[in-house]
């Protein structure tokens, strides 16, 4: 271009951009001087090559544009003349609002938004993939790799079995002395062909025969190991009468020895002249009177027998209550929690009080004159169910009509203690007293279940 001197820089008017700071101009020729060191870098690499200088003056007659994209976003262009000529550089800077934008937002993000503590995966980049040869059939042949090991196999054990090489299938030569005879022969120093090479040591023969030594096989006196049998209604009967066999068996051997004495005839007025023949015809009266007294003393006696055997009022009650009481062996608490709409008929109380207590249960009858009734109840499984019953299909709420509620049950399950040592009945006239009184009992997880 001509009237442009030596190491002069003018920049190429866009119509895209306007310089209007001082900025903008420092940033240019910040740019520029990169592009000066660019262009003189490629100078230095045309030095090198052997061409000759009209050939370059021709070829610089025509202008060639070299456009390169440098990392900040600015286009370079190179416009070369003659050599002795200098280098117009000029750098057109390409505004990207999207990317300013996204830088924006990163760094605003990194500073409020961006806990360093937390590790994010990054987005993995979207570009071109290019598959390797041999990634494919490398695959499959892993994948079929079983079976091909499966099919060799089988190709093995047919090639084995329909071979006519005998030395697969013969048995292992047999020695010519086996281990346990070693210790009665000797070898011989001289032998002839055609004789046994062996001597047997006759003197280390006997007759005795060397037995194992035995073991007793390991047991444990403390375990007690009984298989449970459980036997049919005819089997228990045949072992009833084999055991009253057996006693009777035993009790006449006694009697034979002389140890205890024999039974006296059961008389009876059916066996009386079998019995006693002609005493019983001589004095008939006085012999039925003492066949008489035999059988009051044998009815006596039998009902004597049914009365020491027979519970107490205290024992019976004592036992009614062992079943609905926990078992001290396998103590498990169960528990439950009712609710009622309200409890305005006494009626309920009373049967909610007194099954409660005959039940052998624990807990609370929270009555409240504003608010839905809360029972809690803890103790046995038995127990519970059997009150469960009561609350949800015996007793009918719906009836009298003037006090008609209902009743569900809201928790069951198993706790690991009581809560409360004994059964009570709890009048409130509010929500907070409820509250309070189950804050007072420790159980405020049941109050949170209950109004839940």
């Amino acid at each position: 271009m001509p009237g442009i001197k030596k190491n002069e820089l003018t920049p190429i008017k866009s119509e895209t951009m306007q310089l209007d700071s001082d900025d903008n101009i420092n940033s240019l020729l910040e740019k520029a001087k990169k592009a000066l060191a660019i262009q003189n870098k490629i100078e230095k690499n045309l030095s090198l090559l052997n061409t000759k200088v009209n050939d370059i003056e021709n070829i610089t007659k025509s202008t060639y544009d070299l456009n390169l994209i440098s990392e900040s976003n600015s286009i370079p262009i190179f416009t070369r003349h003659t050599v002795n000529k200098e280098l117009e550089i000029s750098s057109i800077e390409i505004t990207n609002g999207k990317e300013q934008k996204l830088d924006s937002v990163n760094q605003r993000s990194c500073t409020e938004f961006t806990d360093p503590r937390l590790i994010v995966k990054q987005k993995s980049k979207k570009a071109l993939r290019f598959i390797r040869k041999g990634i494919f059939t490398r695959a499959e042949i892993e994948l079929n790799e079983p079976n091909l090991i499966r099919r060799k196999k089988r190709k093995q054990v047919k090639e084995l079995f329909f071979s006519n090489d005998e030395s697969i299938f013969s048995k292992a030569s047999i020695p010519e002395l086996e281990y346990w005879d070693i210790p009665f022969v000797k070898l011989k120093e001289t032998a002839s062909e055609g004789e046994f090479p062996f001597e047997i040591l006759v003197s280390k023969i006997n007759n005795l025969i060397e037995h194992p030594v035995p073991i007793e096989p390991y047991y444990d006196p403390d375990e007690n190991v009984s298989s449970v049998i459980f036997l049919t209604a005819n089997e228990k009967a045949r072992l009833r009468k084999r055991n009253r066999q057996e006693k009777e068996m035993e009790r006449q051997d006694r009697i034979r020895m002389g140890i205890e004495p024999p039974l006296q005839p059961k008389l009876k007025l059916s066996n009386l002249y079998n019995i006693l023949n002609e005493k019983a015809i001589a004095e008939p009266s006085r012999v039925e009177f003492e066949i008489n007294k035999l059988k009051d003393e044998r009815t006596k006696l039998y009902e004597d027998r049914n009365a020491s055997l027979k519970l107490s009022r205290e024992d019976k009650s004592k036992r009614k209550a062992n079943k609905w009481k926990l078992d001290p062996d396998n103590p498990i608490i169960h528990a439950a929690i009712f609710k009622i709409g309200n409890l305005k008929n006494k009626r309920y109380i009373f049967k909610i009080d007194r099954n409660a207590q005959d039940c052998h249960l624990t807990g609370c009858c929270v009555v409240s004159s504003v608010d839905p009734c809360i029972i809690l109840v803890e103790g046995s499984k038995k127990s519970i169910q059997f009150y469960k019953n009561l609350l949800l299909s015996r007793i009918k709420w719906d009836q009298p009509n003037e006090t008609a509620t209902n009743c569900s049950l809201i928790w069951e399950g198993i706790r690991p203690s009581k809560v409360f040592l004994k059964w009570k009945i709890y009048y409130c006239h509010s929500k907070e007293d409820a509250y309070r009184f189950f804050l007072d009992n420790n159980s405020l997880d049941l109050w949170n279940i209950s109004q839940n």
